[in-house]
């Protein structure tokens, strides 16, 4: 049987039937998001969402705003790449960027009111706190909207003290330590806003995205940099209370900065003996993980790292040892090179994600796949481990999650499909081409069973030819006269996370 296979000019892009799928569970995340999770708009609370809905309190949920600043970041990140996606497709971004700019203007919102919240005076200086929730923010927003929280009215944040409320509440707690920004906070904003910075370079109502992006991390770093690398809260003029000191992160912190911003934050400090030793080992460290919470020090330097572009083998092996494999491809799409984690790993975990929504309740309550059991399993992967198995007490985060962790992942494998160049995986054995040199019209033989796609490209990676195949075709033929002389990449590739791939040489009498 003979193929025709039609030259494309410009740059095709292909999704396998796994990523189709995915793709279309992404679609269902991100409406459950809007409708269920977060609240977009410029008010206090809003454009923040909610890490969990734990359900079975008096018959509402508990709304639970835990690490609020750390969601904050993955949310500009999902929205960022979702940008870019949808740009390169081809699709309405409408939406995406009004949702991205009412993100951003909410890390500025935090940073502006953190001062007022302890006392002080209102100050846009890179000190922020980690939520501002009012307790009358699901009253007043189900006046408004009244499909985001239905008949819930309880909510758990760091403004409201970490405690759970029940409405009526008129006044919140202020003042709470709890409600701090911390280093944790900062290094995941920064992997957010890194890829806004990258992606983003869209104006709404008059901000440009990317430059705003830039603008806060250089505001954030700043800010760190001039309390000696040491994070203080200007009211109090004390440390913050919890995970002040980021000295050891300040080599990383400065080198992601200069990424962002193509400002130089480096100083003794960073250029110290200290804080270059300890990052240059970092990756050998084996910190001790807990049945349910893994150690924070690991997601803290990989995600970091991630921005820093600190490309070492022994960085992605550490991010794969510790279940936390999304950084190095955080850092991949960010800059390109090399990744030692396969792709095979990363789609794997898309396949295991629940359609319907991840939520975790009890060990015979819980979402399908095995894995997506927490608020987000690649800062806390512990937490699923512990689930799986039915060992987690922490019991603050059971609930219904809103799949961040998921999304982002999903456009970062969109974003990579368009540098095929590096996108790999699992290979099987060997395709063949014949001839090989050949002038356009050739065989390809010893197919996997069930390829169903053939994909041709340049040298540089960019996709020119792509054609469905016939499940169980062991050989087919192809023709492609006329098609310049030179050498291609060919890829054979099944429903799944496997292909064929190899080199052929096109060249005319």
């Amino acid at each position: 049987m003979k193929i025709t296979i039609l030259v494309l000019i410009n740059l095709v892009s292909f999704n396998l039937l796994a990523q189709q799928n995915t793709s279309k569970t992404y679609d269902f995340y991100k409406n459950r998001l809007n409708t269920r999770f977060c609240v977009v708009g410029a008010n206090a609370g809003q454009s923040i969402p909610v890490s969990e809905h734990k359900s079975g309190i008096n018959a509402d949920s508990i709304n639970h705003w835990g690490d609020a600043t750390i969601t904050l970041g993955w949310y500009i990140g999902v929205l960022a790449t979702e940008y870019e996606v949808n740009r390169l497709n081809n699709s309405n971004n409408a939406q995406t960027t009004m949702e991205l700019y009412y993100a951003i203007s909410a890390i500025n919102r935090l940073d502006s009111v953190a001062e007022v919240y302890y006392g002080g005076t209102a100050s846009l200086n890179g000190f922020f706190i980690r939520d501002d929730v009012s307790p009358t923010m699901i009253a007043t927003t189900n006046t408004t909207t009244p499909l985001i929280f239905n008949a819930d009215s309880c909510l758990v944040s760091n403004y409201a003290c970490g405690a759970g409320y029940c409405l009526p509440i008129t006044t919140p707690c202020t003042g709470s330590l709890n409600n701090e920004e911390s280093q944790d906070q900062f290094y995941h904003l920064l992997v957010g806003l890194s890829l806004c910075a990258k992606y983003a370079n869209v104006t709404y109502n008059g901000l440009n995205l990317s430059a705003e992006a830039k603008a806060i991390t250089n505001r954030l770093i700043t800010y760190i940099k001039n309390t000696n690398w040491i994070i203080k809260n200007p009211v109090t003029n004390n440390n913050v209370t919890r995970g002040e000191n980021t000295t050891a992160y300040s080599y990383g912190i400065a080198n992601a900065g200069l990424n962002v911003t193509g400002v130089d934050y480096s100083d003794a400090t960073t250029n110290g003996f200290t804080a270059q030793s300890s990052w240059s080992i970092f990756p050998s460290i084996n910190f001790t993980v807990g049945a349910s919470l893994t150690a924070d020090n690991v997601h803290m330097f990989l995600a970091t790292a991630c921005v820093a572009n600190d490309a070492r083998p022994s960085v992605d092996t550490y991010a794969a040892n510790y279940g936390m494999h999304i950084y190095p491809l955080i850092r991949q799409t960010l800059y390109g090179g090399a990744n030692s984690i396969n792709d095979s790993i990363y789609i794997n975990l898309l396949n295991k994600i629940d359609t319907n929504g991840s939520y975790y309740y009890s060990p015979s309550a819980k979402s399908t796949g095995g894995t997506w059991y927490n608020e987000n399993i690649f800062v806390w992967p512990d937490r699923s481990k512990a689930a799986a198995l039915g060992t987690n007490t922490l019991s603050f985060t059971f609930g219904e999650y809103a799949g961040l962790d998921f999304m982002l992942l999903h456009n970062l494998l969109e974003l990579k499909k368009h540098t095929l160049a590096t996108f790999n995986r699992d290979v099987s054995a060997e395709a063949v081409v014949s001839p090989n040199p050949n002038q356009g019209i050739f065989t390809i033989s010893n197919i996997n069973v069930k390829a169903t796609m053939l994909l041709i490209y340049n040298t540089n990676g960019k996709l020119l030819v792509t054609k469905a195949l016939t499940p169980y075709q062991n050989t087919i033929e192809v023709n492609m006269e006329g098609l310049n002389k030179g050498v291609y990449i060919y890829k054979v590739s099944d429903d799944e996370v496997n292909y064929q791939t190899g080199k052929m040489l096109v060249q005319y009498k």
